[in-house]
């Protein structure tokens, strides 16, 4: 296992950039001090979120009794339903989120919902962290590889979200969509060979 394919998979798998957007949308009557504290608390749940399904995520699936071919094939089949609606330009709802969210909401508040659960650290973002796990298996600096991944992609995250109206100017909405769009294709490859490496390995080819 790669930890430049862990980083890659998760950082696009995340995607923030296609929630700069609905970040600047919900933070808009913000002062740049509650931005800059938002995005830092959205960084920090992102980590502490994933991390913690990092070290819970085989006790599940060996408590369930969820083979790791099976756990493949289904986040696999989850990644490539995130990836078709990235490359169609669905965003599952986020700007639709972003509005109704618009309200008096402190910067703890926005940060755990909705951009930590589920705008960025979603299904497809613990899906792709248990099955990294997995595949470190026992090996201790592999596992810590991945931990020190998830550390990376929500400091970037945070500091994506802290330096969103400066990205927003820099990309341009067209820009930004564009972006979103090659994360999917990545995403949405990444998704098939997933799918294809659990029915070898549930089938024994």
């Amino acid at each position: 296992m790669s930890l430049v394919e862990a980083f890659i998979t998760l950082f696009v798998v995340v995607n923030p950039i296609a929630v700069i957007p609905p970040f600047m949308s919900l933070t808009h009557k913000f002062t740049a001090q509650d931005k800059r504290k938002t995005a830092l608390r959205t960084g920090i749940i992102i980590f502490s979120l994933l991390g913690i399904f990092a070290f819970i995520g085989d006790f599940i699936l060996d408590t369930l009794r969820i083979s790791e071919a099976a756990f493949r094939i289904t986040g696999g089949g989850l990644l490539l339903f995130l990836g078709i609606d990235l490359v169609r330009g669905v965003d599952g709802g986020i700007e639709h989120k972003a509005d109704q969210e618009k309200g008096p909401s402190t910067p703890e508040q926005l940060a755990v919902y909705p951009l930590a659960i589920p705008f960025t650290s979603g299904p497809g973002a613990i899906t792709t962290v248990v099955l990294f796990m997995r595949r470190a298996g026992d090996d201790y600096m592999l596992q810590g590889g991945v931990i020190g991944v998830i550390a990376l992609v929500a400091l970037l995250t945070a500091t994506i979200f802290w330096m969103s109206g400066t990205l927003s100017r820099l990309l341009s909405q067209t820009g930004i969509q564009i972006l979103s769009r090659v994360f999917g294709i990545i995403v949405t490859g990444l998704s098939i060979q997933l799918i294809i490496d659990g029915i070898k390995q549930a089938f024994g080819f």
